[in-house]
């Protein structure tokens, strides 16, 4: 493959496309297929897998000891990964080719394949839920596509103009060559081609 060429999927590659609809995502570029990948924390909050964990802590103060209270949403990986888990075999059967894309277990610093999430989804029945499948199948999948579509035209563009301008350079430097090879002295034709080469 051209090394420019290669160089514009490298970039594709590693293209950050961030909080399409408080979701993370990216493309890549794999074994010829274009492969959507999103944050799995994202799809977990947005399915409603999480639980609110609250603490309280004391602190002291001049008027005596006061207690704060804390909550945080707690993901709940145990339940997404059982998702995943259940899923494992019928994508063996169907579309083994997501399987090496997947790496278990499903953490907070995961990515995974779109094809996954949706999946993972479609075992979550609350409103929320429902409503975010379709957002991500229809909105958030799409929009990743189009900008890393939109990023390779631009890379693409650019490399047909240095092409068309290096074709212009070569025929313009081809006209002179020959002009010199016609009209000219051997010595001018040397000094020519020696210019050209510096």
């Amino acid at each position: 493959m051209n090394k420019d060429i290669q160089d514009v999927i490298n970039k594709i590659n590693t293209i950050p496309i961030f909080d399409i609809m408080n979701v993370k995502g990216y493309c890549v570029y794999i074994e010829g297929v274009i492969r959507t990948f999103v944050y799995a924390a994202d799809i977990a909050r947005e399915a409603g897998l999480i639980t609110e964990h609250s603490y309280s802590k004391a602190f002291r103060t001049t008027s005596g000891a006061k207690n704060v209270s804390y909550t945080h949403d707690m993901i709940r990986w145990d339940r997404f990964n059982h998702y995943v888990n259940l899923s494992l075999e019928s994508f063996s059967r169907i579309n083994p080719s997501i399987l090496p894309l997947i790496q278990l277990p499903i953490h907070r610093e995961s990515y995974i394949p779109c094809e996954l999430a949706l999946i993972v989804l479609m075992h979550c029945k609350s409103k929320k839920a429902l409503d975010f499948q379709v957002k991500l199948a229809t909105i958030i999948m799409p929009k990743i596509q189009q900008d890393t579509i939109e990023f390779y035209e631009e890379k693409v563009n650019e490399l047909r103009y240095i092409i068309d301008t290096n074709r212009d350079t070569i025929n313009y430097n081809i006209a002179v060559l020959q002009d010199i090879a016609e009209f000219g002295s051997i010595r001018e034709l040397k000094d020519t081609i020696m210019n050209m080469t510096y």
